[in-house]
């Protein structure tokens, strides 16, 4: 790694970085409000649900670093803890070390910390991450805290994050008292595509980089929001690889193609028996199928090209299709006429099954795409190839706002 490379990626986007670097974006402060609301409401507890790298662990943070000084707060990860292990370092947050070892006494201590808390003002918060990896027994004595009263009210407030199987968890006895308390469930969602952009340039702009484009262009933005899902956390991991493997600075599209796909931790797993298939039309008429057996599929008029497109609009290195465990990402490679994909330009994009690309005269159909995990930023109007609008049609249509643009500049002169 080049040693500036290497200093902006450590200094942005290494986990771990002091102070920590936070940026905020749509979902995270809709997180926060929510978390707020849960823990002042009278049952007092809220569940943050997300994948993995989706932004929990911030967000527990930044909400802990905001409560008032008078409240008095843990932060647990409850990630493979038993009972004892998960109580010791609740009361260590709460500022007591205690040479306790069995579960009872433990709860005792903390049951008489609570009600001492509550009758004086506020109930203390608990924060605790990864409550889907708790141990059973771990979820009975989370359970037991939140049975805990004084003065006929909750004497312990939680907010609790899970990565999955949030659902199940809840309708586990085990979880009936949290679950009886429940405000409510806020998912996490991923960063937009210009979130993503103004997320890796204030990352930047915090350690000294003036100009955030000398370092991530635009397209380079998009095309690391369409990898990492939207998500921060591989959003940073994504950013620390591109430098590390770009040769120069500003990073390009060509550096990104080195990036590993990275594992996925959502509720829901892609069915790999079913591999996603593309269908290449011209004119309405199927001129070939193709069946994704690589992870990376090179789209050109190019010999090399995976899937060969013999139309002289089509640039021999035109667009690449990149297969991770749930996405489907398209990165167009500079191409000289670009790609569309239902009928709106793009540089990079999660596709979706019945999406259409247009490259040149050809059209091409996306069938059996994994399911995006972030939303859908474009919907196609029809999914049929023959409705979709035509290259020429795009810059007919540009042609025409030139015009009218060249012609009203005219009238006010």
């Amino acid at each position: 790694m080049h040693s500036d490379h290497a200093w902006i990626g450590e200094q942005a986007f290494a986990h771990g970085t002091e102070p920590p670097l936070v940026v905020k974006y749509g979902a995270h402060v809709d997180a926060l409000k929510f978390a707020r609301a849960a823990l002042y409401d009278p049952r007092g507890i809220g569940l943050l649900v997300g994948p993995e790298h989706s932004g929990k662990t911030t967000a527990i943070q930044c909400l802990a670093a905001q409560l008032p000084d008078s409240v008095a707060v843990a932060v647990v990860d409850a990630d493979g803890l038993g009972p004892e292990q998960l109580l010791t370092e609740a009361l260590a947050g709460f500022g007591y070390v205690t040479e306790l070892e069995r579960a009872d006494e433990l709860l005792k201590l903390l049951n008489m910390f609570a009600v001492q808390q509550t009758r004086r003002g506020e109930a203390p918060i608990l924060l605790v991450e990864n409550l889907d990896l708790a141990m059973p027994a771990t979820l009975r004595a989370l359970n037991l805290l939140a049975t805990l009263t004084a003065q006929s009210r909750p004497a312990l407030r939680f907010l609790l994050t899970s990565r999955s199987r949030h659902r199940k968890l809840l309708s586990d006895k085990r979880l009936s008292a949290i679950a009886a308390r429940l405000v409510a469930t806020f998912r996490l969602g991923p960063l937009s595509a210009s979130e993503a952009g103004t997320y890796l340039h204030k990352r930047l702009e915090a350690v000294g980089i003036r100009v955030p484009d000398d370092v991530f262009p635009v397209d380079v933005c998009d095309a690391l929001h369409a990898v990492s899902n939207g998500r921060p956390g591989l959003l940073n991991d994504a950013a620390l690889t591109a430098l590390s493997r770009a040769a120069r600075l500003p990073v390009r599209l060509a550096d990104l193609d080195q990036l590993s796909p990275a594992e996925d931790g959502d509720d829901a797993p892609r069915d790999q028996s079913t591999p996603p298939r593309l269908i290449l039309s011209r004119d309405t008429a199927v001129v070939r199928e193709y069946t994704f057996s690589e992870r990376k599929v090179l789209i050109g008029r190019s010999e090399f090209a995976d899937l060969l497109i013999a139309d002289g609009h089509v640039s021999k290195l035109h667009a690449l299709l990149v297969l991770y465990s749930d996405a489907l990402v398209l990165l167009d490679l500079n191409s000289v006429n670009g790609t569309l994909v239902n009928s709106v330009h793009v540089s990079s994009i999660v596709l979706a099954s019945d999406d259409i690309i247009s490259v040149g005269h050809h059209r091409i159909k996306v069938v059996d795409a994994p399911q995006p995990v972030r939303p859908r930023r474009i919907e196609p109007s029809v999914a049929d190839t023959s409705k979709m609008k035509t290259l020429a049609d795009m810059r007919r249509q540009q042609r025409l706002r030139a015009v009218a643009a060249r012609e009203d500049t005219a009238r006010r002169s």
